[in-house]
C-alpha cells in the first residue's frame, strides 16, 4: 500500500512540475540565433553559428529615425529587433525591409556628456520568449510587452533614464529582470522611489523586487546555470556599487561584491560559472559564483562597462575606455590587445564571436571591427559611433546599430544574399596616409571595406549603387591621391608586358635566322669556287 501511495504521490508531482513547465513554457527564453543582449540570458557573446564567409560586404542598411544605442535581438524567424533614440522600436525581416514598428511615445530630451541638446527615447536591447513576446524598456517609463505582431500585450511602470542601460533577461520559468533608476532622476531631495531591480512574472505581474536605496541598478542582469540572478548597481546613498547574487524565488541576496566606483558593465557567466565583470575603476574581475570572492582582477587604463565576452576555448573579450581591446586567459593574463582610435568612453560595446573565432565590436571612434583570433585586424567599416553590440545570425549575418540612424547587415560571397550596391575597387597613390584615405572617403560618406590585407596594396573597396557609381568613379578619380578607381581591380600592365615578351621572342629568334643566313652564303660561295677549279 506504502510503494502504491508513493507512486501516486510521484505521478502527481510529475503532473504538478509537467503543468507548470506547460503553464511557463510560453515565456521562456526564445530558442533564436540571439534571443536578447549578448546572445543568452548568461551574457558569453559566443554564437553557435560559423562566420568566416563573413568578409565585411554591406548586404544591406535600414535607416531608422534616430540614433542606434540598443543592441539588436533576433527572432526564431529571423526578424531583428531594436529601438532608437526617437522612442521607435522595429522588427525588421531578414531582407532589411521594415517589418512592424512600434511607438513607445515621446522622446526625452536630455543634456548629453559633451553638453550638447539632445534627445533619447529607447536604450534597452530587446529579449524575446519563445512565444513570440518581445520585451524592452523604454523613457516612457515601462516595461513593455509585446505581440510578435508589434501590438502591444502589457506594460508594467519602470523608470527608466540616461543612466540605465538594463536590458531585460528571461529566466527559464519565464520570469523577466530588469533594473531601474531613482525617480525622480539626478540630485533631488524629494526621491520618490530608488533604483530597484525588478523580477515580473510573464503575464505583467510583479514577482518581488529588491530596493537597492541608490540611484539606480543600471546594468542588464544575467542568470547563472543554476538560475542565480546577478545583477549590478548601488546600495544606499554616493558612489559605492556593488555585483550581486539574487535568489531567484524570491530576491534574497546571496552574496554581493563591492567595487568604489559607479558600476555600469552587466555580468557575464562561464561555462564553469565564473562571473566576469567590468568596472568604472578600469578593473576586469572574475568572482566566485559560490561566495563572489575575486578570483582574479586585470588592470586597464580606464573604465569598463562593456560585457565581457567569452570564447570557446574561455578566452575573455572586453573593450576599456582607454580605447583598447583586450584577449585575457581564464586566468587573468593579457593575450594581446588592439587599439583603436581615442575617444569618450572609447569602447562601450560588447563583442560578439562566431564559431570560427572571429571577434566583432564596435567602437566610439565610428569603426566597426572584425579581428581574428591573434587579435590582427581582419576587416573595418568606417560609420559613425558605434554603442550598439553586434548579434549573429543563423546564416553569419553580422547586424550591428550605428549612431549614424543606421543598422547595418554585414556578410560575405557565401551568403545567398545578394548586396544591391556594386563592388568598387579604389586604389591610392603610394605615398597616401591611411588618414588621408579615410578622411576623402568620409567626405564623401561613402560605405567601404577596410582591411589590413587591402591597405598593404593601398587598396580599399567601396559598395556603390549604380546611379552612384559615374559621379563617384569621376569624382574620385580626379583626387591627387587616388591612382584607379573602377568596378575591377586594376590590372599590372598585363598585355605590354606580353607586347614585350613577344618582342623579346622576335629579337631572340633573329639572331639564329642571321647565322642560317650566313652559312648558306659561305656555302654558296665555296661552291663556286669548287666549281671554278674544275
Amino acid at each position: 500500500m506504502r510503494v502504491l501511495l508513493k507512486t501516486v504521490f510521484m505521478i502527481e508531482i510529475i503532473f504538478i512540475s509537467l503543468v507548470q513547465i506547460s503553464s511557463n513554457a510560453s515565456a521562456q527564453l526564445a530558442d533564436s540565433p540571439w534571443p536578447m543582449i549578448h546572445g543568452s540570458a548568461q551574457h558569453g557573446g559566443l554564437s553557435p553559428y560559423n562566420t568566416s564567409h563573413v568578409d565585411g560586404t554591406i548586404l544591406w542598411t535600414f535607416k531608422s529615425d534616430g540614433p542606434i544605442e540598443t543592441s539588436p535581438a533576433i527572432g526564431e524567424n529571423g526578424t531583428i529587433y531594436f529601438g532608437d533614440h526617437k522612442n521607435k522600436f522595429y522588427a525588421i525581416n531578414p531582407n532589411g525591409t521594415l517589418k512592424w514598428k512600434f511607438d513607445a511615445g515621446d522622446p526625452f530630451p536630455i543634456v548629453d556628456m559633451q553638453g550638447y541638446e539632445t534627445e533619447k527615447g529607447i536604450l534597452s536591447s530587446p529579449a524575446i520568449a519563445s512565444d513570440g513576446t518581445i520585451y524592452f524598456t523604454s523613457f516612457s517609463n515601462y516595461l513593455y510587452a509585446l505581440n510578435s505582431d508589434g501590438t502591444e500585450k502589457w506594460r508594467y511602470p519602470v523608470h527608466i533614464y540616461v543612466d540605465v542601460w538594463s536590458s531585460p533577461v528571461i529566466g527559464s520559468d519565464g520570469t523577466i529582470y530588469v533594473g531601474s533608476q531613482q525617480y525622480p532622476p539626478g540630485d533631488v531631495p524629494n526621491i520618490q522611489y530608488f533604483g530597484i531591480l525588478y523580477a515580473i512574472n510573464s503575464d505583467g505581474t510583479l514577482k518581488w523586487k529588491y530596493d537597492s536605496g541608490s540611484s539606480g541598478m543600471c546594468a542588464s542582469p544575467a542568470i547563472g546555470h543554476d538560475r542565480t540572478v546577478y545583477a549590478a548597481g548601488g546600495a544606499g546613498e554616493g558612489e559605492l556599487s556593488y555585483t550581486f547574487a539574487f535568489n531567484p524565488a524570491n530576491g534574497a541576496i546571496k552574496w554581493r561584491f563591492q567595487t568604489n566606483l559607479w558600476q555600469e558593465s552587466s555580468p557575464s557567466v562561464g561555462s564553469d560559472g565564473t562571473i566576469y565583470i567590468g568596472s568604472k575603476e578600469g578593473y576586469i574581475h572574475a568572482l566566485n559564483p559560490a561566495n563572489g570572492n575575486v578570483i582574479w582582477r586585470y588592470q586597464t587604463n580606464d573604465g569598463v562597462s562593456a560585457i565581457p565576452a567569452i570564447g570557446e576555448d574561455g578566452t575573455i573579450y572586453v573593450g576599456s575606455w582607454d580605447a583598447t581591446f583586450y584577449a585575457l586567459t581564464p586566468e587573468g593574463e593579457e593575450i594581446w590587445h588592439f587599439e583603436t582610435p581615442p575617444a569618450l568612453e572609447a569602447i562601450s560595446t560588447s563583442a560578439a564571436i562566431g564559431t570560427d573565432g572571429t571577434i566583432y565590436f564596435g567602437a566610439g571612434s565610428g569603426n566597426f571591427y572584425a579581428l581574428n583570433q591573434d587579435g590582427t585586424e581582419k576587416w573595418r567599416l568606417k560609420a559613425s559611433s558605434f554603442s550598439s553590440s553586434p548579434a549573429i545570425g543563423s546564416d553569419g549575418t553580422i547586424y550591428v546599430g550605428c549612431y549614424n540612424h543606421k543598422l547595418y547587415a554585414f556578410g560575405g560571397p557565401d551568403n545567398e544574399r545578394k548586396q544591391s550596391n556594386e563592388e568598387v575597387t579604389i586604389i591610392f597613390e603610394e605615398d597616401v596616409t591611411e588618414e588621408q584615405a579615410l578622411s576623402l572617403l568620409d567626405s564623401h560618406t561613402l560605405k567601404y571595406l577596410f582591411s589590413s590585407a587591402l591597405w598593404e596594396s593601398k587598396s580599399m573597396k567601396l559598395y556603390l549603387s549604380e546611379d552612384q557609381q559615374n559621379m563617384f568613379i569621376e569624382t574620385l578619380g580626379n583626387e591627387t591621391i587616388v591612382s584607379y578607381i573602377g568596378t575591377e581591380d586594376k590590372e599590372e600592365d598585363e598585355e605590354p608586358e606580353e607586347d614585350v615578351q613577344e618582342s623579346e621572342k622576335e629579337d631572340n629568334s633573329t639572331p639564329g635566322f642571321e647565322i642560317i643566313l650566313a652559312l648558306i652564303a659561305v656555302l654558296i660561295v665555296l661552291l663556286m669556287k669548287k666549281k671554278k677549279t674544275f
